[in-house]
């Protein structure tokens, strides 16, 4: 029970107190028995009972102080005494009380809504984890190439700045006796090559934005080559967007968009695939 002090010491009832201290015994364990009862404030209307609370030995030691003791007590409809301080003390507790309750359900909620988005984006990342492997392209082929493969990667590769941060992006295929090139892979290798040299992603990323680029393109592998060979020989300012509007599929819009960018230009007709 908080004990207002300073309200104390200018009440009447301790004015009392101050000619007889025996009565603050009886007042206080009246108050304080008070507290605990239900409701809380409140004593019920028995004289043997309220000697008892406050203390005294017997009903006659009770009769010679009652009058004092129980002073600003009230006895209401329901037979029971209430003291008007002690109600609204026990009213303010009950305030808090709920307070600290509605905080606590508060930040249960919070955590459970955490819990929950982090469950969620943790069940996002395996779906998109999973969506990149299914786009990456077939594992590369162990380096025991041929001589006439060989030509062909030297024939198909330019250089794109020197040094450090060079990017080797794959360009025009050869025509003659050499044995076609795969276009996927010529497209992965010079998708892969631009973005990691140019665009300065990580291989995941870069992967997955590939991927996109594909779905984006129906799986034409020739405009996604030609896509990041242009992009290469001329980098655009935001490579990103740029090549996800170079890729679209072939509709008038985008083809006269296309032309104006000079990307038909670098479409190999040989390489293309209906």
């Amino acid at each position: 029970m908080f004990l207002d002090i300073e309200r104390l010491k200018k009440s009447r009832s301790w004015l009392r107190c101050k000619r007889a201290p025996h009565l603050a015994y009886y007042m206080i364990n009246l108050w304080t028995a008070a507290w605990h009862e239900v409701p809380a404030g409140s004593l019920e209307d028995d004289e043997d009972i309220l000697a008892d609370r406050a203390g005294c030995t017997s009903l006659k030691q009770w009769a010679t102080v009652r009058d004092d003791v129980m002073h600003g007590w009230i006895l209401c409809s329901d037979g029971r005494y209430y003291h008007p301080v002690v109600s609204e003390k026990a009213m303010e507790a009950w305030g808090k009380r709920q307070g600290w309750r509605d905080r606590t359900a508060k930040a249960r909620e919070e955590r459970a809504r955490r819990r929950s988005e982090s469950r969620n984006a943790a069940a996002q990342q395996r779906n998109e984890n999973l969506d990149q492997k299914s786009e990456q392209p077939p594992p590369l082929e162990n380096s025991t190439t041929s001589p006439e493969k060989s030509s062909v990667t030297d024939n198909v590769t330019a250089v794109k700045g020197e040094g450090e941060g060079e990017v080797q992006v794959p360009l025009r295929g050869t025509c003659g006796d050499a044995k076609p090139i795969d276009i996927k892979k010529a497209a992965w290798d010079a998708g892969m090559a631009f973005v990691r040299g140019h665009m300065k992603w990580t291989e995941a990323r870069a992967r997955a934005f590939i991927g996109r680029l594909f779905k984006t393109a129906k799986q034409d592998a020739a405009i996604v080559l030609a896509a990041f060979r242009r992009a290469s020989e001329n980098p655009p300012a935001e490579p990103q967007s740029w090549l996800v509007a170079a890729v679209k599929p072939n509709t008038s819009a985008t083809a006269d968009m296309r032309e104006a960018w000079g990307l038909t230009s670098f479409i190999d007709p040989a390489l293309r695939h209906d």
